[in-house]
């Protein structure tokens, strides 16, 4: 896998490989509330839900893709989730 950083500056850290398990791990899809993104995070609950088994699948929306989330909803998935897929629908 490989995990691209779209931001100007380089990170101050440098990213580990470790192998992705989604196995038994909190999944969580954060929704920008665009068209169709809702569709997207269905068919891909189904494939991970029989495909990977998580342990659970949190569902969260932003109130408009124009607007970032806000700190205490990123704070909740961060609670409830060890990993956090953000969609982007149209």
């Amino acid at each position: 896998m490989v995990v691209c950083n779209p931001a100007a500056h380089p990170p101050k850290e440098e990213a580990v490989s470790a192998p992705f398990v989604l196995q038994g791990k909190r999944l969580a899809f954060l929704s920008n509330n665009k068209p169709n993104v809702d569709f997207l995070f269905d068919r891909l609950a189904d494939l991970v839900l029989t495909r990977f088994r998580p342990a659970s699948i949190v569902r969260a929306a932003k109130a408009s893709s124009a607007h970032p989330a806000p700190e205490d909803l990123l704070n909740e998935l961060a609670e409830r989730a060890e990993i956090v897929i953000n969609g982007v629908g149209d």
